[in-house]
């Protein structure tokens, strides 16, 4: 995914930087999994860096590269099959790891509304948090692959005018390395926190301390997955 500014300085929707499609095979292997999703993460950054030297002839090949392999769809598919539990199963699982200490808290907001999770880059509704029970999720994707998936631009999703549409968490799993420089993905970030609000209700202090959270994931050819949480400065 990848935005930029328009002259008039609002930032271009993410699919400017996502890569053209083309239909899957009907199954890989694991070691070919593992190589796609590697080999597209890194054209990816290769592009980006292309793009902000401004070359236009290495960013068309690279293109080219990344179209061969399959584009978008293709790693679509290796990474759904690399959320299987066979696998090593889906980046979620990290993240309900890490809730393990609060979930108690959590479960133990009867008659509140369940905490909200916006899933951008959603590829399954059926990952760890999915299966937790413990959020009102809502998935959306540029390349929706599945039902209940809304096919939707983070970047051109309507900013919200309610506190109940706002969430307690965001994930943001292999989505900002699709941006290509640092202050689109600075913008990317900043645009998250119109969407967070801390918990409502009678919430123990533990949900306020970890509430609102950003859940980020990236690609190892660009750095760490981490989570920044509690801190975040969002209202309502």
């Amino acid at each position: 995914m990848a935005v930029s500014k328009k002259k008039n300085g609002k930032p271009k929707s993410l699919s400017h930087g996502r890569p053209p499609t083309v239909r899957p095979p009907p199954s890989l292997s694991s070691k070919a999994t593992r190589t796609l999703i590697r080999a597209h993460h890194t054209l990816e950054k290769q592009k980006a860096i292309a793009q902000k030297a401004g070359d236009a002839i290495k960013v068309a090949e690279l293109e080219r590269q990344i179209a061969k392999q399959g584009g978008l769809e293709r790693y679509q598919t290796a990474s759904l099959i690399g959320q299987g539990n066979e696998r090593g199963g889906d980046s979620s699982k990290i993240l309900m790891d890490w809730l393990k200490p609060i979930v108690p808290s959590i479960k133990s907001r009867t008659g509140e509304q369940k905490l909200r999770l916006l899933e951008v880059g959603a590829l399954s509704t059926a990952n760890a948090c999915s299966r937790s029970g413990l959020f009102d999720i809502e998935r959306i994707d540029l390349n929706s692959q599945a039902a209940g998936i809304t096919q939707q631009d983070f970047m051109e999703r309507p900013l919200p005018k309610l506190s109940n549409e706002k969430f307690e968490i965001i994930s943001l799993s292999l989505v900002l390395n699709y941006v290509p420089d640092a202050v689109s993905r600075g913008e990317m970030l900043k645009r998250t926190l119109q969407f967070l609000r801390s918990p409502h209700g009678e919430s123990e202090e533990e949900l306020q301390t970890a509430f609102p959270a950003l859940f980020l994931v990236l690609p190892a050819p660009f750095g760490v997955l981490f989570v920044a949480g509690g801190g975040l400065d969002a209202k309502g």
